[in-house]
């Protein structure tokens, strides 16, 4: 009998050939069953006999990536050459061994190679079995799994036929209330695999948290997984799904997990505890690929999620699950499938756009869905404008001298190198994205490797070489050359070994020769590059901001790690930046990388910071331009252009949240081209997706699966009649509200009224025209929430009136400014009855001056409050006019206007945290001033006073406009006849007769300038005041719009436009501000600037501004102007005069009213014997007028006081555009229509009446 012969295998060492491990506990590892084996390692529980002739160290050497796939390195104990690593694989830590420094002998044939690879195949025929590492579990984990699979249980789908987008019974799913296009790509899904498109940050995790809610209850045997393609966004999204779904038990797998908790997250799954699996797409391929003890099988799976679902083509981890395993399972037992994306694919043609979205959907087996019935995704979402600004390129000089100095080195001592990471740079560009990561990979593959020295000093010297030419990029060409003097002058005086063997690598090297000279001639250049120079404006512009809002964040994107952290270095040497933003880098792991940065120790707490406002500014790789959960921005700068569709869609959704973001993107002009390609790209994306959503057939998929169909508990016959029996326990009023102006803050209202109420819809509607400019509007409904405690509100008015009383006192805070943004409330219309003939309000005070902004007012009478006293105010609707009555003391007064003297809107702050409503109404001109005549008394209380004189003369109010144009002296519009005086006044029996005044005391220029009157009335007696609203806006169609108005009390500034400038000029702008008051207020020491440029150009401008303030009552003038004379547009002003006819001549105009005088553009007018003798530019033809321009009347007072005040005026004579003019005379005519002739001072009247002759004889 022969002894049998033992075939002996042993690993030794390739330097000392010291055996290092016996064939026994050797294995070919694997992580999928579908590659070959790519490790030589220690089978688990074998690592003791292994580390006999090892020494373990620590990886202190390589960035914190590679430190958590390889934590430690293995040397020989014997030489300490590096034979080998620990490496994580299928989460698990393993003994792997570097194949090209050892050797195996077997008996006595030597087996070597550089790779496994290349002797894959020997090793098992020498008995080294293949091992997929993912399918070995512990002991203890073998327990865990059950004796036989259980069969899988068929699809169970959900049946929606009765559901719609606004249905509510949807909104139990979830924590957070779904909005209309939540809800509506919801229901899609629930029908069918759906792709859903949505921008970035409008809520596509919240649709997939409702999917998981309900196919859970619909599913209960089954698990759900959310698939992702990156680790720290497994925690993320499992944190958000937890939130949402608190009733769900969310397992999370990630790389990173130690092996406690890799065990804890199998236990649970074998025991079927998990609910919800979140985990990176190579650990559930990996699970997927496991041929025994299979924690995970697709069939058991009832909803699978893809998060950016964009990634699912090629050889994509999403495209093999895919393709591998869902394709190849039962229909009826083939999980729901729904992918998220904000960019799913565009190309430059509409032909390459539709073949790749068809290729995507083909590969998730997906139809694609995006918000078509429901109108409120535009409300949640704000497309910042994208601001392109081109710097110029920097040196390409010191550009090409680096480049073929890399070429020559990399073509001498790399390509021709032995390694597969040399092979991967052999033929790739010096600049191209790759070449960095490639070099690293050899870099790290020739550390502890004395055969590959020369392979690794140059490569390092590459990687250094490339860092000069990316702080030419990022800071200028001076601050790149004095980095690579620092390269040169360690080279040429060598202090270390390693830099002494470069010398001599380099020093026949004629390209390095090149660069030195080029590190001497290059630096005096600019300091800076004008790529930073133009993102430190931004950045500049950004502190300011955030001094004075600490909400505000800002990211700015870049390329590459190194770019960051040296671009962060330099920004923070940016005066008050570092205090006030203090930015930080925030980079990605980088595989190989000595820089990057992980989740736990460095992102997570990164992120905290930035969410908290310690830091408030980000410079980050595209590690942040998807998935992962960021703070709203209002800055996002793209710093090196954005080379593709999701770059830019993805980085502009980071701003899309805020109404006051920007998003800038820094190009050369090559990358402007590359950008302006994106943009038709995205502008090709959506019309492809368009057309698909319009055109794909919307078959049920459980139809199709032959599934069954149910109903979930939420829309059982019991939930009916129990949410029934809930609505009769409790009234919810649902009423209507419209926001005006609101782009700018969209965020915030709509934050507030969702914390505050239950908004059961919102769309945007119909823009409408407030204060003479289009606003947009956005509608919502609300109900009473759930959480006001001891409210019961009775009526739709009494939920009104709270809901204007937090919109006005809890929008904002009491020391924060007021936001413009007007809300008006749609009152239900009252049933056809009696309708009220008026409303009577008594206030507390009176204040007159002007509305600056939309929410500021600024008072300008009385001087002293406490003396006006018992201001009554009275809308009489059956003459359609408001009266205001109070006493001054010491005489009684009354003001009047017609309702169409007032301006469309009214403006009411319902904040009662102040003690007062306060109501703003302002007038198109002023009103008509009564005093009392006779001797002085206390104010009635009896309601004689409020009634009129001359009700019955307003039963005829003229629609006509007011003009401010007069043609000759017989053309003067009479707005309101004297069909008062024909009228039997209805109060004759009152015993208070009334004058007419111009103004009252200490208020003389107010009641000319001012135009709006706000009225403090008590805050009771809610139901009346709703009242009114409801009538003046249903019955005579004023708006009414709530907001907290800010209150200051100044002396109204004096305009002078008479210094340094032509009398044109001046006469131009003084007719605008006589006609718009209110523009004082919003001028600043820039208005007489603007007036010295060329005087047509001007005149022409102003003109334009005249009309802009009669469209836009808030108009800002300055800008107006500024813009107005930018747009360079020529002046009519000459041609106007060339076409006057000979014997005509254009004659200035002006108005005299009881409180104002008005200039009106000159007109044309035919020359009489005067104006034919002297220069008609010193003539002025005045007219006398009330205030809406008609005639006066004496039908509602005595005339005697005002006309006795205008009379004054005439006789001190007027100053217009600093020239002073006096009474000259008036023909019969003009007598009629109340009209008269001055003329300039220096003319003398008198000469000229004297030239004209004695006229007493003419009859």
């Amino acid at each position: 009998m022969f002894a049998s012969t033992r075939c002996e295998i042993a690993l030794r060492c390739g330097k000392c050939r010291t055996k290092l491990a016996d064939g026994e506990i050797l294995m070919l590892a694997t992580t999928l069953a579908t590659e070959p084996p790519s490790h030589l390692a220690v089978k688990e529980g074998k690592e003791e006999d292994a580390y006999t002739a090892l020494d373990k160290v620590e990886n202190a050497g390589a960035g914190k990536s590679s430190q958590n796939r390889c934590p430690y390195t293995l040397h020989c104990r014997f030489c300490s050459m590096v034979v080998g690593k620990v490496t994580r694989l299928a989460s698990r830590e393993f003994i792997c061994y570097k194949f090209e420094n050892v050797f195996i002998m077997y008996n006595s044939e030597k087996i070597e190679a550089k790779k496994v690879s290349k002797v894959r195949e020997r090793l098992q025929q020498c008995g080294i079995k293949v091992v997929n590492v993912s399918n070995t579990v512990t002991s203890h984990q073998l327990t865990f799994q059950s004796s036989s699979p259980q069969a899988s249980l068929p699809m169970v789908y959900c049946d929606t036929r009765e559901l719609t987008h606004t249905s509510r019974e949807i909104d139990v799913l979830t924590r957070e209330k779904p909005r209309d296009y939540q809800r509506e790509l919801f229901l899609s899904t629930m029908c069918r695999n759906t792709l859903v498109y949505l921008p970035t940050g409008s809520g596509k995790t919240l649709i997939a948290a409702m999917v998981l809610s309900c196919m859970r209850e619909l599913n209960p045997g089954k698990l759900m997984v959310f698939l992702v393609d990156r680790i720290p966004l497994v925690y993320q999204q499992s944190n958000y799904i937890k939130k949402q779904l608190p009733g769900l038990k969310v397992g999370s797998l990630a790389g990173e997990m130690e092996p406690e908790q890799l065990q804890s997250v199998h236990k649970k799954l074998a025991e079927r505890t998990i609910d919800v699996l979140v985990l990176t797409h190579q650990i559930f391929l990996n699970a997927l690929a496991t041929q025994t003890n299979q924690i995970i099988r697709m069939s058991d799976i009832s909803v699978l999620v893809f998060d950016e679902a964009h990634h699912c083509q090629g050889n994509h981890p999403y495209n093999k699950i895919m393709s591998q395993f869902y394709r190849n399972n039962p229909k009826s037992l083939k999980p729901l499938v729904l992918g998220l994306s904000a960019s799913p694919a565009g190309e430059l043609s509409m032909e390459r756009t539709f073949s790749k979205l068809e290729e995507l959907l083909k590969n998730l087996e997906c139809n694609i869905s995006t918000p078509v019935l429901s109108e409120d995704l535009i409300a949640h979402v704000n497309y910042p404008e994208t601001s392109y600004e081109v710097a110029c390129a920097s040196n390409d000089y010191l550009k090409l001298v680096i480049q073929k100095h890399i070429e020559h080195l990399k073509t001498k001592f790399i390509d021709n190198a032995q390694g597969s990471h040399c092979f991967e740079l052999q033929g790739m560009p010096v600049f191209s994205p790759n070449f960095r990561g490639a070099l690293r990979r050899l870099i790290d593959d020739c550390h502890g490797n004395k055969k590959r020295i020369k392979p690794l000093i140059v490569g390092e010297h590459i990687m250094q070489m490339l860092g000069v030419v990316d702080l030419s990029e990022v800071l200028g060409c001076k601050h790149a050359v004095e980095c690579l003097q620092e390269c040169v002058k360690r080279i040429s005086s060598p202090t270390t070994p390693k830099d002494g063997a470069l010398k001599r690598i380099v020093d026949a090297d004629p390209t390095f020769h090149c660069v030195i000279i080029a590190s001497s001639t290059l630096i005096h250049g600019s300091s800076m590059s004008e790529r930073y120079n133009i993102l430190q404006g931004h950045v500049r512009e950004f502190v300011c901001r955030s001094l004075s809002d600490e909400t505000c964040r800002g990211i700015i994107f870049v390329s590459m790690r190194k770019t960051a952290y040296k671009l962060c270095e330099q920004i923070r040497s940016i005066p008050m930046v570092s205090e006030a933003l203090n930015p930080e880098a925030f980079v990605g792991h980088g595989q190989g990388s000595y820089d990057g940065m992980t989740w736990r120790d460095d992102q997570e707490s990164l992120l905290k910071r930035f969410k908290s406002g310690t830091t408030k500014l980000l410079i980050s790789t595209n590690v942040l331009e998807e998935g992962l959960d960021v703070p709203i921005c209002n800055l996002v700068v793209r710093f090196e252009g954005a080379a593709t569709l999701r770059a830019l869609v993805q980085t502009r959704g980071r701003a899309s949240r805020r109404h006051d973001s920007k998003f800038v993107v820094i190009c050369d002009e090559n990358e402007k081209q590359g950008a302006l390609d994106v943009i038709n790209k995205e502008r090709n994306m959506k019309t492809a997706i368009q057309h698909l959503v319009e055109n794909q057939r919307l078959k049920s998929q459980a139809e199709d699966f032959g599934c069954e169909l149910r109903k979930p508990s939420f829309l059982s016959p019991f939930s009916q009649e129990s949410k029934e029996e809930n609505h009769a326990q409790s009234y919810k009023p649902l009423v209507s509200v419209s926001v005006q102006n609101y782009e700018w803050v969209t965020y915030r209202v709509i934050s507030f009224l969702q914390s505050n109420f239950d908004v059961t819809s919102m769309k945007p509607t119909q823009s409408a025209s407030v204060a003479g400019t289009e606003q947009k509007r956005m509608t919502f409904e609300l109900q009473p929430s759930e959480d006001v405690k001891n409210k019961e509100f009775k009526s739709k008015e009494q939920f009104l009136c709270h809901v204007v009383e937090m919109w006005c006192s809890e929008l904002t805070n009491p020391d924060e400014e007021p936001v413009p943004v007007w809300l008006q409330a749609s009152l239900p219309r009252k049933r056809q009855g009696k309708k009220e003939c008026d409303h009577q309000l008594p206030a507390i005070s009176l204040f007159l001056g002007t509305l600056v902004t939309r929410c500021h007012f600024l008072r300008e009478w009385p001087p002293d409050v406490r003396s006006i006293k018992q201001v009554q105010i009275h809308f009489d609707h059956s003459f359609k006019i408001l009266r205001v009555s109070f006493q001054s003391l010491p005489f009684l007064y009354k003001l009047e206007l017609r309702y169409d003297e007032l301006e469309e809107f009214i403006i009411v702050d319902n904040d009662v945290s102040s003690g007062a409503k306060r109501i703003f109404l302002t007038a198109k001109h002023p009103p008509r001033i009564f005093r009392e005549d006779g001797e002085p008394h206390e104010l009635p209380l009896d309601d004689n006073l409020l009634q009129s004189d001359d009700e019955d003369s307003l039963l005829e109010s003229s629609d006509s406009e007011s003009t401010d144009s007069f043609s000759t002296d017989e053309e003067y519009p009479d707005e309101v006849r004297n069909v008062r005086d024909r009228v039997q006044s209805s109060a004759s029996s009152s015993e208070i007769t009334w004058d007419r005044v111009s103004h009252l005391g200490g208020g003389e220029e107010a009641w000319g300038q001012c135009l709006t009157y706000c009225f403090a009335l008590s805050p009771g007696d809610s139901y009346n005041f709703m009242s009114l609203i409801n009538v003046i806006q249903n019955r005579f169609h004023k708006k009414v719009f709530f907001c907290r108005v800010k209150e200051t009390s100044e002396m109204i500034p004096f305009v002078d436009s008479t210094t340094n400038l032509p009398s044109d000029v001046k006469y131009a702008a003084q007719s605008v501000i006589s006609m718009y008051p209110a523009m004082r207020r919003r001028l600043s020491g820039n208005f007489g600037i603007l007036l010295q440029r060329n005087p047509p150009d001007v005149i022409s401008a102003l003109i334009q501004l005249r009309k802009s303030l009669e469209q836009d009552r808030f108009c800002e003038p300055e800008k107006t102007l500024n813009s107005l004379l930018a747009q360079g547009n020529p002046s009519t002003s000459g041609t106007l005069a060339r076409l006057v006819p000979s014997h005509c001549a254009l004659i200035k105009r002006a108005v005299i009213t009881p409180t104002r005088l008005l200039l009106f553009p000159p007109e044309v007018m035919v020359k009489n014997r005067v104006l034919r003798q002297y220069d008609t530019e010193k003539f002025l033809c005045v007219s006398i007028r009330d205030e809406d321009l008609s005639k006066l009347s004496a039908a509602g007072g005595s005339l005697d006081l005002l006309l006795k005040d205008i009379n004054l005026r005439l006789n001190k004579g007027l100053t217009v555009a600093g020239q002073h003019f006096h009474f000259l005379g008036s023909s019969n005519s003009q007598l009629r229509s109340h009209s008269c002739w001055f003329v300039e001072a220096e003319l003398q009247p008198d000469y000229i009446r004297k030239w004209m002759g004695d006229l007493a004889q003419i009859r």
